[in-house]
């Protein structure tokens, strides 16, 4: 995706819940601007409408296409919406909304949440990603790794702290034992361990996890995750091998290579599925990868790559006018994806369960898909045909990743991210999401970001 940010806005981030009855956000914007009134009832409003009296389209735009009455003329800069006017954009199944769970300046630039087992939520904050359109500062230390606590078991996380800071844009964060993660800098070899080990939610201690993870390339290029499996292996993008920690230190042993890019995830088999970035759809998902990288024909339904979103009225695709459907300028035909999970919880409906999530930030959609078995094999199709489990009207609105907390006795989260900033690979900026039943209290984080003006293309 090609988003210009014309300047560098004081953003913030906000979360939000999903429910059987209500869904949760949590997103990155800039500093409020006005904006016009938001629709009534519940509905989202209309998006606004491109300029009208332009000329046609001229020579290689938009090929195949009617382009008459499309107006190129260029357009002031769409501006970022505040995450109260972000949430009345999002598109909903009927049973979900989404409430606010987290916004700046507790967060900011958030691109990878995990929970550990008691559902303290450690947030991974990329502050040095994509601050202009040249990456200025992109290798900076000035990233972090906050955590999140809720003392009194009431829903809202009400303690905040840096559990590590002045990290070189952080990989991931995999909680690995008491008050302890381990994680990786972009353009580094090495796995660290930290510890806090005084309970005040810093962490003091900094040892060697392991070495031999990473790979030179741009920041959307390098690995990431570290998702620790059901077998005590972990897995992570692009690395042809699984490792394992002993009490002799971590071994290795070789895999498949997964093709993933941007997630890993298991399901309730302990298998590992991958997401692969760039191409837009799941991977390496028939087999264990340890066994090897097969793939099946037809292993995704006909259309499976057609998205389809909300009419967000702008061709802001990677791939220009020939990548957009017009004239409503939404994507169709996917182009990235980032972030995956799999509902393995009880306390959202019983039809979630077993479904993978993960998110198209190009065409601002999060897909539910479903797997079924036939003969041994695995294929795949979308749950909501010619439509998608959320999209968004806001095109500074991109959901970019799920992530499912363990379920505790009260509590079942799900977390999407959704960011919009310059860039051509799937934004880092997410907000948060609680989701739950609408007959049980259950609660789902839901990122999605908004930070920075984007252009029109």
């Amino acid at each position: 995706m090609t988003r210009r940010s014309t300047a560098r806005p004081h953003a913030f981030a906000l979360a939000l819940a999903l429910s059987a009855t209500g869904l949760v956000v949590l997103a990155q914007t800039p500093a409020p601007t006005a904006q016009p009134p938001a629709g009534q009832g519940g509905q989202p409003p209309a998006p606004e409408a491109p300029g009208q009296g332009g000329t046609q389209g001229g020579r290689g735009r938009g090929r195949g296409q009617d382009l008459t009455g499309i107006d190129f003329t260029k357009q002031p800069p769409i501006q970022a919406k505040t995450p109260e006017e972000q949430l009345k954009q999002f598109i909903l199944p009927p049973g979900y909304r989404l409430e606010l769970v987290m916004s700046d300046p507790l967060i900011q630039e958030p691109t990878a949440i995990a929970f550990d087992g008691n559902g303290r939520m450690f947030v991974v904050e990329d502050r040095s990603y994509m601050l202009d359109i040249d990456m200025t500062g992109q290798l900076d230390p000035i990233s972090r790794i906050s955590l999140h606590v809720d003392t009194n078991n009431d829903g809202v996380y009400d303690k905040h702290t840096v559990f590590v800071d002045n990290l070189v844009f952080p990989r991931f964060v995999t909680p690995f034992g008491p008050n302890t993660i381990l994680t990786k800098e972009s353009n580094a070899q090495e796995v660290w361990k930290y510890t806090d080990t005084d309970g005040d939610g810093v962490a003091d201690k900094k040892e060697l996890f392991d070495t031999g993870y990473g790979r030179l390339a741009n920041i959307e290029g390098q690995e990431a995750f570290l998702t620790w499996g059901l077998d005590n292996w972990m897995y992570s993008t692009y690395n042809a091998f699984r490792a394992r920690w002993t009490p002799h230190g971590v071994v290795k042993e070789p895999t498949g290579t997964n093709r993933g890019e941007w997630g890993v995830t298991q399901d309730n088999d302990g298998k590992m599925w991958f997401e692969s970035g760039a191409p837009g759809v799941p991977v390496s998902f028939q087999f264990p990868i340890v066994y090897g990288n097969f793939t099946v024909p037809d292993e995704l339904e006909p259309d499976f790559r057609i998205p389809w979103g909300a009419p967000v009225r702008v061709a802001d695709m990677q791939g220009g006018l020939n990548a957009t459907r017009m004239p409503d300028g939404s994507l169709k035909g996917v182009t990235g994806s980032a972030g995956n999970d799999i509902y393995r919880g009880h306390r959202l409906p019983k039809d979630l369960v077993g479904d993978y999530l993960y998110g198209e930030p190009v065409g601002r959609i999060v897909r539910r898909i479903r797997a079924e078995k036939k003969e041994g094999l695995t294929y795949l199709r979308n749950v909501y045909p010619n439509n998608e489990f959320i999209k968004s009207l806001d095109r500074c609105s991109v959901p970019s990743m799920s992530r499912l907390p363990p379920t505790a006795p009260s509590t079942s989260r799900t977390c999407i991210t959704a960011s919009s900033r310059s860039g051509t690979s799937p934004d880092p900026a997410p907000t948060c999401v609680r989701a739950s039943s609408s007959t049980t209290s259950t609660r789902s984080f839901t990122r999605a970001a908004s930070g920075g003006s984007c252009t029109t293309a």
